[in-house]
């Protein structure tokens, strides 16, 4: 994404920490760590670039930076990214969740969205991922809300 090089580079220049959790595999450990420093990205070692090593679910890797750093902020294209708050089933759910967290957005939790794919997907398919393409396409534009603007 343009400028994420920049700012990461930034928050390290004026001292603070980089830690990259994601749910890519161990397997992926070695061309994630190139592709990354290729980019220029800092803190890219075995500390900060915290991988999926046992489960999907962020929390744990999350709790572990957090033993030893006050997190300034989280930023990811998926709620889950965020907080176990959003371990949901259902876009109800999920909406409640937002809810119950908005004002942390733009503050603390910073949203990077991916319209391609992501936790959100199974939500609007309900768990149907035999769906065919046309099907999911139809679920997707039935969950879209156009937001008008308060009169």
């Amino acid at each position: 994404m343009p400028g994420a090089t920049e700012f990461l580079n930034y928050v390290a220049s004026k001292g603070g920490e980089v830690f990259y959790i994601t749910n890519r595999k161990e397997s992926g450990l070695d061309g994630t760590r190139k592709n990354l420093k290729a980019l220029g990205f800092p803190n890219i070692d075995d500390e900060h670039l915290m991988l999926n090593t046992s489960t999907s679910n962020k929390e744990p890797r999350r709790q572990k930076v957090a033993e030893n750093y006050d997190i300034a902020l989280f930023m990811g294209d998926n709620l889950n990214d965020f907080s176990n708050d959003f371990r949901t089933k259902g876009l109800a759910e999920s909406d409640a969740a937002v809810e119950k967290n908005k004002a942390l957005f733009g503050t603390i939790f910073i949203m990077l969205p991916n319209p391609a794919y992501g936790d959100w997907e199974g939500k609007v398919y309900e768990g149907n991922w035999g769906a065919s393409a046309a099907e999911k396409d139809q679920m997707r534009k039935s969950k879209l809300h156009v937001w008008q603007p308060a009169q």
